[in-house]
């Protein structure tokens, strides 16, 4: 659910994070100009607003091998990840679905995580995108340190269409050991839920959020301060 500042004022929520992202190519300079400036509104915006955290995507590698658009993403990204520090805004990089290939080319986690570390940036993990990951949780833990939040939604698997995603208990992800495993590892900060597509303009935005707060209240616990 996303809500305007001063909506946010007037119902006493806390906003977490900005999430960007990149809709350009590594191998090509057309649309940078576009996409690193409104990452750098967004950090600018973070920063004024009091917002601890921008997420952003790797942009797209196309014609590129993965360790070529990984050292140009190094370059292009350089500049923003400076604003960002000196502005006192955390940066993470989110992994993608493969079938999002246009805004990202970091599809798992471990590789994800490899990018960031080149970056000096941190994690968002959507685990809506990485549930079936060979050795997940000891990815989380290597680079527990570096995780700003995570993403939960959930996912059935005849469906091959995005953005599609459904409240956590309807779906076929098992987030409640995943939430758990993760709790496990020691991680205490944001769990965010991210709903969007048919399933929930069917049910309705309000309804659908209900409901997934109800299964958040069940299997995340509320961090201390919150």
């Amino acid at each position: 659910m996303c809500y305007r500042r001063e909506r946010a004022d007037d119902e006493r929520l806390r906003l977490e994070y900005i999430a960007g992202g990149a809709r350009a190519m590594q191998d090509s300079d057309d649309g940078w100009a576009s996409s690193l400036g409104y990452l750098e509104r967004a950090v600018d915006a973070a920063a004024r607003n009091g917002v601890p955290t921008v997420c952003f995507t790797s942009g797209g590698s196309r014609a590129l091998s993965w360790e070529d658009a990984a050292d140009r993403a190094v370059d292009r990204f350089g500049p923003l990840v400076e604003r960002a520090r000196d502005a006192g805004v955390a940066v993470a990089l989110e992994n993608t679905m493969s079938i999002r290939s246009g805004i990202s080319f970091v599809h798992t986690v471990a590789d994800t995580a490899a990018l960031a570390r080149l970056h000096g940036v941190g994690l968002c993990v959507d685990l809506y995108s990485a549930w079936q990951e060979r050795g997940l949780m000891r990815t989380l833990a290597d680079n527990l340190d570096a995780i700003h939040l995570f993403q939960i939604g959930d996912h059935r698997v005849e469906i091959t269409s995005v953005p599609t995603r459904w409240v956590p208990g309807d779906g076929h992800i098992p987030l409640d050991r995943l939430v758990r495993e993760v709790r496990e590892l020691g991680y205490a900060g944001l769990v965010d839920l991210e709903l969007l597509g048919p399933a929930i303009d069917d049910e309705g935005p309000e309804s659908a959020l209900g409901h997934g707060l109800d299964w958040m209240r069940t299997h995340v616990p509320v961090p201390a301060g919150i």
